[in-house]
């Protein structure tokens, strides 16, 4: 990350605007600055970018590698199955899905 080439062709060297700048709060909506450091009121720091990466490194869950024939198949639905159950005019209605897509309204009181 030293230099960069403009699309103009000019070389930038980017380590001085970078160390120039990285107490500068940073556009967005999270409350950080260029470095990472997590900001408060006033732009204090409450943690610093190392301690951020810390917790993140922790809270890390490995996820499983698996291979195509060990996917297993979601549980096939037993139709009709009960969408949605609601009151109307005092009565209780329910809503029943069928295999073919249709639903069926049943008055149960």
């Amino acid at each position: 990350m030293k230099e960069v080439k403009t699309a103009r062709g000019k070389t930038i060297n980017m380590i001085p605007i970078v160390t120039k700048n990285d107490t500068t709060v940073a556009v967005g909506n999270l409350s950080v600055n260029a470095r990472g450091d997590l900001l408060g009121k006033g732009g204090k720091v409450i943690k610093g970018y190392k301690q951020r990466e810390e917790v993140k490194k922790v809270n890390m869950v490995s996820e499983e590698v698996v291979g195509l024939g060990q996917i297993e198949e979601p549980e096939k639905t037993q139709y009709p199955y009960l969408l949605k159950s609601y009151t109307r005019k005092g009565k209780i209605i329910e809503e029943w899905e069928h295999e073919d897509g249709s639903i069926e309204e049943r008055t149960v009181k």
